[in-house]
This record gives C-alpha cells, sequence and structure tokens, in this order.
C-alpha cells in the first residue's frame, strides 16, 4: 500500500509559474482580497499584485468585488513585501528608464518604510522637503497640529516620513507625517464613530483649519468650512488656542490618527430660519457684493447672500460692487443654502411672449 501524499507535497509538485513582468506591463488578475489600503489580485504568478485604493475613486472601490477579474498595469514589479505594485492607468511602458534616486521609493509603496526628510521650504499647502537627494511635499492636512503651529520652523530640520503616493512620470512625491501610536491610542482610535460628540482643547489655528487635543492623546481636525454655518474668511476670529470645543465626528484617518471634526453640525443652521422670510417673486432692495464670470453676488438683509446666474442676468445691464438695487426672489435652495435671484424688470420693452 502506497504511502499517503500530504498536500504540501502536492503542492511540490505543481509547476511553478516564472513569468517575468516589466514595468508597463498589462496583466489581468482575480480580486483575492480587499483590505483598508488596498485590492489583492492574483496574477497567476509567484507574487501576488497590489492596487492601493487611493489610485481609484470610492465609487470604482465599492464595486469591486472578491473573485472580480481585473486589468491593470505594473508600475512597478517588485516592492520590498515581494508584491507586484499595479495601477488601472498605464503610467510608463516596458523598460522605460526610471531615475535611479526614485527607486527606493517605488520599493517602499505600500510599506511602513520611514523616510527621514529636511524641510526646505513653506508654501500655502504645506512644507517642501528633500528625501535622499529628491525634493517631495508634505500637505498641510498630512502634518500634526503642533508642526503647523510651526510651520516655518520646520525648514532645516530633519522629520519622520512615511510615503503617501509616488509617481516618477508626473515627478510626483508627498509624504506624511505620521506618528508612531500606542496599542491604547490605536484602540481608543478604533472606539469613535461617525457622529460621535467629541471634546476636546484648541491646539493650533492655521488658514485652512484648527486642531484640538481630544482624550487618549488623540488628535482632532475641523477645517475652516465646518467651523461655521457662515463662510468663515478668518479662522482664528471664531477660534482661539486653549478654547474648549465640542464637535461631532466626520469621518477617522487611522493612517494619521486623526479624527476629522464638524462645529457647525452641532450648531442651528440659520440660514433655515433666516431663508423663511425670503419667498419665490417677492422684491427686495439688495447690493452687489461680488461680480463673477457666473454670475452676480448679493449681500441680502441678515448677512444672508444672494447669487444671480449668467443667464439671468439683464441683457446689456452692468453690475458694480456697492451698488443697490430691487431684485426678484427667484428659488430659495434650502440643500445648498443658496438664494437665487432674477432681474427686478419694470419694463416690458424687449420681452417676448410666447
Amino acid at each position: 500500500m502506497s504511502k499517503p501524499i500530504t498536500m504540501e507535497e502536492l503542492l511540490s509538485q505543481q509547476p511553478t509559474k516564472t513569468i517575468k513582468l516589466n514595468r508597463g506591463d498589462k496583466v489581468t488578475g482575480e480580486v483575492i482580497a480587499k483590505t483598508l489600503q488596498e485590492i489583492v489580485l492574483d496574477l497567476g504568478t509567484k507574487s501576488e499584485g497590489v492596487i492601493n485604493k487611493r489610485d481609484l475613486p470610492e465609487s470604482t472601490i465599492e464595486s469591486i468585488k472578491v473573485g472580480d477579474k481585473i486589468e491593470s498595469y505594473v508600475l512597478y514589479p517588485e516592492s520590498e513585501s515581494g508584491q507586484v505594485i499595479l495601477s488601472l492607468q498605464n503610467r510608463g511602458q516596458g523598460r522605460q528608464q526610471i531615475n535611479p534616486k526614485w527607486i527606493k521609493f517605488m520599493n517602499a509603496v505600500n510599506t511602513e518604510h520611514t523616510f527621514r526628510g529636511k524641510g526646505v521650504d513653506v508654501n500655502k499647502g504645506g512644507l517642501v522637503v528633500e528625501v535622499s537627494g529628491v525634493r517631495g511635499f508634505v500637505p498641510s492636512s498630512q502634518l500634526s497640529g503642533e508642526s503647523v503651529l510651526h510651520l516655518g520652523e520646520l525648514v532645516g530640520k530633519q522629520l519622520n516620513l512615511k510615503l503617501v503616493e509616488v509617481d516618477p512620470n508626473a515627478n510626483k512625491l508627498i509624504f506624511s507625517e505620521r506618528k508612531n501610536f500606542t496599542d491604547e491610542q490605536k484602540q481608543a482610535l478604533s472606539k469613535i464613530k461617525v457622529g460621535d460628540k467629541v471634546q476636546g482643547p484648541i491646539q493650533s489655528v492655521s488658514s485652512y483649519g484648527a486642531f484640538a487635543s481630544l482624550q487618549d492623546g488623540l488628535e482632532g481636525f475641523i477645517h475652516i468650512s465646518q467651523a461655521s454655518w457662515e463662510k468663515v474668511e478668518d479662522l482664528s476670529s471664531k477660534l482661539s488656542v486653549g478654547e474648549e470645543i465640542e464637535g461631532e465626528v466626520l469621518s477617522v484617518d487611522e493612517n494619521l490618527g486623526r479624527v476629522n471634526l464638524s462645529l457647525k453640525n452641532l450648531q442651528e443652521d440659520p440660514f433655515e430660519k433666516v431663508a423663511a422670510d425670503y419667498q419665490p417673486d417677492d422684491v427686495i432692495k439688495a447690493t452687489v457684493s461680488k461680480v463673477s464670470d457666473n454670475g452676480v453676488f448679493f449681500s441680502l438683509q441678515d448677512g444672508v447672500e444672494g447669487f444671480m446666474p449668467k443667464e439671468s442676468m439683464e441683457a446689456g445691464k452692468t453690475y458694480e460692487v456697492g451698488q443697490s438695487m430691487n431684485v426678484l426672489i427667484d428659488k430659495v435652495d434650502l440643500n445648498r443654502r443658496r438664494i437665487l435671484l432674477a432681474p427686478f424688470l419694470t419694463s416690458t420693452s424687449g420681452l417676448i411672449y410666447k
């Protein structure tokens, strides 16, 4: 009687595919897993293929199911983890030459490798850094609240950076100043859900948002658009360092250990009350506040803003900032928090009746 063969021995007898892949090759793979950060494909080779979810629209991610067949292109034949890095877009054909300085960044895609980089310049969007002789960028949204508060002081300093996105063809290298979180902080973050209410003092205020210190050493972020229902030009006029705030959780960023918050969601929307005083076909007095290519903005009473689309404007009429005139309420749009206006015509000259 022959000895039973084990599964390990059976697999070892199977032929191994040694297909060599090059950058730009088109491949077809079967989806075998969807993780928080990537789509994993079986390419029929010794290595799995991965597509970073950052490269995919949210609608595409939701439509992809385990078992689906997907066509993609080889972005890099082998990462540090031995996987084939893929993209739905063809970013390079065959043996296209890549600057050797970029190889280490392409190898680090989908890994937790930490780079040391030096801040070299500050601009409106964040911090320009130099890493291993290549210039990259850290967006303000990828910096800690403390770093944003002292952004100018980061020039000339060494930082620990994580890779977010790399595209040598577009000369694009994006980093994040992600921190190492304790198990306690990770556990605390996992318990926070969208819609929860959290509290904490404001840590720093910048031109685009504010950071707050939450319990368990977590960080909360309030984008300027979420600070108030009304348009805010200068966030420092609304929030100050040390001020205790309460916000509603909009989303949780597990990579940054950051909780994105809304202050306005916990406030009564004044537009609903004010808008009740405006009805379609009402004639009101308004003042031109801004003229754009798309139309004219008007300041109404109670600080409410109205908008007259270009197609509704009176032919041949000029509009100047500060000019007051009677206008007609065309529509009150509660969803977009806008009052649409039309000209108040006092003459029927030039009108065509059907």
